[in-house]
This record gives structure tokens, sequence and C-alpha cells, in this order.
């Protein structure tokens, strides 16, 4: 139904009815049948409305990292991690972030978010995976596997943990 919410949405817009969130259901509808730039278009619409909405900041960033626009990533997560009143908030503008720093090889600013997400929430199986690939990265194989390990311990079913202690160093 993402194809009829955004042609009732748009004919909507074009009749004079335009509440607060109609741009961000439409980036939403658009992102979810994979109409990326549509999304953006959005999103970016909603944002003119709402600058201040870290949630809103984030989904934009996220949908930029889909489209590899990282720079224009790295500024929204930023920015929402500037505002986030929340740590679900906070936790997935660093994921985003030391992503971002993990692919242009600043490995060292991924492992500090990294430690920042472990110490907000010690049990974010994801933030002691994703810690541990950064430590491989680094040449350092033993705190990468105890890092793993530590992942398991909270989520026993999580499966790129689990991988990764399978694999030989």
């Amino acid at each position: 139904y993402y194809h009829d919410c955004i042609e009732n949405l748009e004919e909507s817009i074009k009749l004079g009815y335009i509440r607060p969130d109609s741009w961000e259901y439409l980036a939403v509808a658009n992102l979810s049948i994979k109409q990326y730039e549509n999304s953006i278009f959005y999103f970016e619409k909603a944002l003119e409305i709402k600058p201040d909405s870290a949630e809103l900041l984030l989904n934009t960033a996220l949908v930029y990292k889909i489209l590899d626009k990282p720079e224009r990533t790295k500024e929204l997560a930023l920015a929402a991690k500037a505002l986030a009143a929340d740590d679900f908030i906070m936790e997935r503008c660093d994921f985003v972030l030391a992503e971002i720093y993990m692919q242009s090889e600043k490995t060292d600013d991924a492992i500090s978010l990294y430690e920042d997400i472990i110490a907000r929430n010690p049990e974010s199986a994801d933030g002691w995976y994703y810690q541990g690939l950064a430590l491989m990265e680094k040449g350092e194989a033993l705190k990468a596997r105890a890092a793993w390990r530590k992942a398991i311990s909270i989520d026993p079913m999580h499966s790129g943990a689990r991988q990764k202690l399978l694999e030989r160093p």
C-alpha cells in the first residue's frame, strides 16, 4: 500500500492539505519501496520544518548512508547525536559514525565510538561485535576475540560473533 499512500499524500499536498509530518510520511513510504532519492527529497523537506529532531536527522542520515554519501551521512549523524535526548538514538548515531570511520580507515576513531557505546550500554552485543571487528582490523586479534566472546555471552545467537570465533586468525 506504500504506492497508494504516496499517491494520496502527494495529492493532498497538491490540494493544499499539508501537515507537519506529511513530508516525513512521504519519506518513509518512499524508503519502504526503495525510492531512495525521493525519500531523501522528502526527508530534507521534513528537516526544513523540524531541523532539531534527532530522530529525523538520524533517519535522513541512514538514507544517505544507503546512497553511499558518507560526508552528508556523517554531518547528519553528528547533528542527530548532538540533539539526542536518549541513549538509543545516540547509540544508533555512534554505530553510523563508526562505520564511516572504518570505511575511511580511521580505526581508532571507530574503536573510541564502540567504547562509548559499550560504556553507555554494556549489554550491547553489537557494540562488542563491531569493536572486535575494528580491533581485528587494527591487528589486535586477542582483544578482538575477547570482544566477540563478550558479544556471545550477551547474545548466544549472535551470528556475526559466532562466525568470527570459528575463523582462525
